[in-house]
């Protein structure tokens, strides 16, 4: 019982870093096709 107690106090704080994660993938993603779009234009 305890470790569920444990389990779903944590359980937020993980979900909470694989989104932050997720999000700076995106932006990196985001910046990157701007990089190669810029890089393009230059051409």
């Amino acid at each position: 019982m305890l470790k569920l107690l444990v389990y779903l106090m944590f359980f937020p704080i993980i979900i909470a870093f694989k989104m932050m994660g997720w999000i700076v993938k995106g932006i990196l993603g985001i910046f990157k096709m701007i990089g190669v779009a810029d890089f393009f234009w230059k051409l």
